[in-house]
């Protein structure tokens, strides 16, 4: 659990730079560092963090190309790699719908 809270201060910080570099035209987020909040979820570790992330992209950037959720996919048994290039064929889509 400590790997994955230092993992999370990590990317805030890098999130909280990006939006510092810009900040009259850029806007984000940063994730919670309340443990209590990712052992409910049931992610304890970094690689749990990475995946969760990834389908949690894959699940909104689906939407808004599809106007459909993606319950038709089986995400669990999919690989984190599967997962990261699904990502990245899906956001080079929505690149061309804008």
């Amino acid at each position: 659990m400590k790997d994955l809270m230092k993992h999370i201060e990590v990317e805030n910080a890098k999130t909280k730079a990006w939006v510092a570099e810009k900040p009259e035209s850029r806007f984000a987020t940063t994730w919670t560092t309340n443990e209590s909040h990712w052992k409910e979820m049931g992610i304890t570790t970094v690689e749990q963090f990475e995946r969760n992330s990834l389908v949690e992209n894959i699940w909104d950037l689906y939407k808004e190309i599809n106007n459909i959720r993606p319950r038709h996919i089986d995400f669990d048994s999919m690989t984190i790699d599967e997962l990261g290039i699904m990502e990245d064929e899906l956001v080079n889509e929505m690149k061309t719908l804008v």
